[in-house]
């Protein structure tokens, strides 16, 4: 199923700019609101994996057809990707979406893939700064310089 991420999360929050006037003009209490905001959120993610991994399936692939696998070109490109590993999980960035604050989570995707390896890194895998230069094939006076561009760009969310 096709799902652009970027057009929903955008929808998700012109539409919540919205609600949120609604709610508080009708006298909705700051705390319901951001409850209500933090359920929504958790069901468009829920939304975004669940398209991520599913697809319909041609009659074929159901009705037994022996040759069917052969039709499939998804089915035999990504064979070996049916096994979940932890490491997929993380080099495809999906650990981003189990974030629950939005700006934290509009800040990670505002940010280039290389700066979401370093941050991946460093934040979750507990790289120092030292090894991802090392890995990245960098000074580390030029890793802090990224660091900082990439505080910086997270600020803005802020």
């Amino acid at each position: 199923m096709k799902y652009n991420n970027w057009k929903k999360t955008r929808e998700f929050e012109e539409l919540w700019m919205e609600l949120e006037k609604e709610y508080k003009e009708a006298g909705m209490s700051e705390t319901a609101i951001k409850e209500m905001k933090a359920y929504d959120w958790e069901m468009k993610k829920k939304e975004r994996v669940y398209c991520a991994h599913n697809q319909e399936l041609p009659i074929y692939l159901i009705t037994g057809d022996e040759y069917a696998e052969d039709k499939s070109q998804l089915l035999n490109d990504n064979f070996e990707a049916f096994s979940y590993e932890a490491e997929t999980f993380m080099e495809n960035e999906m650990w981003i979406e189990h974030f629950e604050d939005v700006r934290l989570y509009l800040a990670m995707n505002a940010l280039s893939c290389e700066q979401r390896m370093i941050m991946r890194k460093i934040c979750v895998e507990r790289y120092t700064q030292e090894n991802v230069a090392d890995e990245l094939g960098i000074s580390q006076q030029a890793m802090s310089k990224r660091m900082r561009t990439i505080k910086k760009k997270i600020k803005k969310f802020y």
